[in-house]
């Protein structure tokens, strides 16, 4: 049955995981040979090549995570861990029966606008009480997608792949997102489905305008190419107020903790008053920082 696993894994330690294995009648029972553990995040990532580990065969084992186990995986990364025990175990009622296994667990200080610490702090859940960590993380996930898809932007840095179906009639592409820090490739396909590299000597790269633009250099043009019939030009990008929480401006960071707090408490019932002016205020915080896409 799946467990949730309440103590946190905080990045550049150690964390223990027991696995501690019953029968069908929760007597200790010793898994047969071939058991093994996996970890993931809660995209379903493998972390750290941490996929099939042999499990010992006790009914008792300890499995030590630390450094890249409870590394970050990026700006997509809520920080929850999976753990996942597959194997068999033989008992009374016969052999080869199933022992899977999945508990659950949470990274704290993820790369993310606004961590689980923070947000406890602003809903005055106590520090040391995890009881709520993992729903407290899922509404920090929803806050931070919506308050994103509000403002059209990606608050932490990132690297974006976007396609296009055609040239632009005028002499650049408008790039989604807001804060453009580089491009790293432009490609497009033919109708073979063969794919080019245009060449960076043929672009220029604005990160001055907001949103950020790709312009064509100087006497250049865009390529001729008959283009392939579906998303055949490919631009790979990075964009994003920067690397850590502190980049991205303190309304946004507000308005996340509001909106995910408000979340939290009404789990179960829903106020129509207190939710309109709550997003009042949120849509406040956030507005001149909307990105309007031309």
């Amino acid at each position: 049955m799946p467990t949730k696993i309440t103590t946190r894994a905080l990045p550049d330690n150690t964390y223990v995981v027991t696995l501690a294995f019953t029968d069908e009648d929760g007597a200790e029972v010793t898994p047969n040979a071939g058991a093994v553990w996996t970890l993931r995040d809660y995209a379903g990532n493998v972390v750290n090549s941490r996929e099939d580990v042999d499990i010992v065969e006790d009914t008792s084992v300890d499995v030590v995570l630390s450094g890249d186990d409870l590394a970050s995986q990026g700006v997509e990364d809520n920080g929850i861990r999976v753990f996942y025990v597959t194997g068999t175990y033989t008992s009374d009622l016969g052999a080869a029966l199933p022992l899977d296994q999945i508990s659950s667990f949470i990274i704290e200080d993820v790369v993310l606008p606004v961590n689980l610490r923070e947000a406890k702090d602003h809903m005055r859940v106590d520090t040391d009480n995890t009881d709520h960590d993992s729903d407290i993380t899922f509404c920090l996930m929803a806050a931070r997608q919506w308050v994103e898809r509000y403002l059209a932007r990606r608050l932490m840095t990132q690297t974006v792949t976007k396609y296009w179906q055609d040239w632009p009639k005028k002499d650049y592409f408008v790039i989604p997102y807001g804060n453009l820090q580089s491009v790293t490739s432009i490609k497009y396909k033919d109708t073979d489905g063969d794919q080019t590299t245009w060449s960076s000597d043929d672009y220029i790269v604005d990160t001055d305008e907001e949103p950020g633009r790709v312009v064509l250099a100087y006497g250049e043009s865009w390529p001729t190419t008959t283009l392939y019939p579906t998303n055949p030009i490919e631009i790979i990008y990075s964009c994003g107020y920067g690397a850590y929480a502190g980049n991205v401006p303190e309304p946004i960071r507000q308005a996340i903790k509001i909106y995910a707090a408000d979340l939290f408490e009404n789990r179960e019932s829903i106020v129509i008053g207190t939710i309109t002016n709550k997003l009042r205020t949120i849509e406040a915080l956030l507005w001149p920082y909307k990105l309007w896409m031309a």
